[in-house]
């Protein structure tokens, strides 16, 4: 289990420090948005469900490409909070706190399952792009499965990525662009 906690952890970070519906202008204007907010300082609650787990997350993204991530549920790793560097993880329970290199994660599927999908969503390769109701959603294949990016057509905020093969989604609520 904690390897899935692990893994939803980091591919939470990099759904979010990664860094297109009608007209082709409206899809690159979403997705220029999008690039534009996940390069910002924000703050926003997470909900993941990989595989069995369920959890929610608040994620606040820092200047220099610092993520901190703390559970609210499930309860068992409730206040479990790790920042995430560009060099190391830092994890910390209450007085306990270890650090680790970001390569060591136990997850690394679950993190070159959302760079693949974002890279494949930004890159516009073979790739489709169809607004619904106000959203640009982004389908395609990657090497993991078929992926579905869900993006607000007005500020670019990611709603949701879903990867149903690997039984992976985020669903991303209360986005906030920090000052």
């Amino acid at each position: 289990m904690m390897k899935r906690v692990f893994g939803i952890l980091l591919a939470a970070a990099l759904l979010l420090g990664a860094a297109g519906c009608g007209a082709k202008a409206r899809e690159e204007s979403a997705a220029e948005q999008m690039r534009q907010n996940l390069s910002q300082s924000f703050q926003t609650t997470a909900k993941v469900r990989y595989g069995g787990l369920e959890t929610e997350m608040t994620i606040y993204k820092k200047p220099m490409n610092c993520a901190v991530v703390t559970f609210q549920s499930p309860e068992s790793i409730r206040d479990i909070k790790m920042t995430f560097f560009t060099d190391k993880v830092t994890v910390q329970y209450g007085d306990l706190s270890f650090d680790f290199t970001p390569d060591s994660v136990p997850g690394k599927a679950a993190s070159k399952m959302i760079l693949s999908a974002l890279n494949a969503a930004l890159n516009d390769q073979g790739v489709r792009f169809e607004e619904q109701d106000g959203k640009l959603v982004v389908t395609g294949k990657i090497e993991e499965g078929d992926f579905s990016l869900v993006v607000d057509g007005e500020n670019g905020n990611i709603l949701k990525l879903s990867i149903p093969q690997n039984d992976f989604e985020v669903e991303i609520l209360n986005f906030k662009i920090l000052e």
